[in-house]
């Protein structure tokens, strides 16, 4: 979306308004300038739609890092044992189980 408006703008500034000519001179400046205003108004919300974009993204992949690093440092910190010295306290349940299934093995292919 970012290059996408910055292209259009450039195309605009150095492709279609140098080749409009018009027999009215007055008429060839107002539309010059209307149609550069036009693409700068594009340009303006494909600029605030792509940099919103990008920082959503940007949050939703900090925040599935986030959200991973914390459940590992949590189920270490649940599935440490407990030492004698404590005083008969049980041990939380895990708020999550994880399957330890092992892992399978792919056919050995003869030859």
């Amino acid at each position: 979306m970012l290059l996408f408006a910055w292209g259009f703008n450039y195309t605009v500034d150095h492709q279609v308004i140098p080749k409009m000519q018009f027999d009215n001179k007055v008429l060839q400046i107002d539309i010059q300038k209307l149609t550069t205003d036009l693409a700068s108004n594009i340009e303006h919300n494909y600029r605030i739609f792509g940099a919103v974009y990008a920082a959503l993204g940007v949050l939703a992949v900090g925040g599935a890092i986030l959200i991973d690093r914390s459940g590992k440092k949590s189920a270490a910190a649940n599935s440490t044992p407990q030492s004698s010295s404590d005083t008969g306290a049980t041990q939380a349940e895990p708020a999550y189980k994880t399957s330890q299934k092992p892992k399978r093995q792919p056919p050995k292919i003869q030859g």
